[in-house]
């Protein structure tokens, strides 16, 4: 769990395999990511690193050891979009991860 709660900062030191492995191992767990981008020039996304990010909201992700994720529970969240609709996602991943756990 630490892992996932330093996810930024790995992903942020450029630690791409790291990211996937937390994203993948929390894949598992009853909780949904949320990434909010920061756009200006000092930050990776403003300076034209979106599409690392977006690589990581691939529902084909796998671990260094070849494990797959469970279900899809990653968002990116679009600057223009309301909290409403940042959040619509949401109860998504948890039906998911009710069904894939047969709650």
């Amino acid at each position: 769990m630490s892992d996932l709660l330093h996810m930024t900062w790995i992903w942020y030191r450029k630690d791409d395999q790291a990211t996937v492995n937390a994203l993948v191992e929390s894949s598992y767990l009853p909780i949904s990511v949320v990434f909010v981008p920061v756009y200006n020039q000092s930050h990776p996304i403003g300076g034209g690193d979106a599409m690392r990010l977006k690589k990581l909201l691939s529902p084909t992700l796998k671990t260094k050891g070849g494990i797959g994720m469970k279900r899809q529970m990653v968002s990116l969240i679009d600057e223009q979009l309301t909290p409403e609709a940042v959040l619509a996602g949401v109860p998504r991943h948890v039906e998911q991860w009710a069904l894939f756990n047969n709650c």
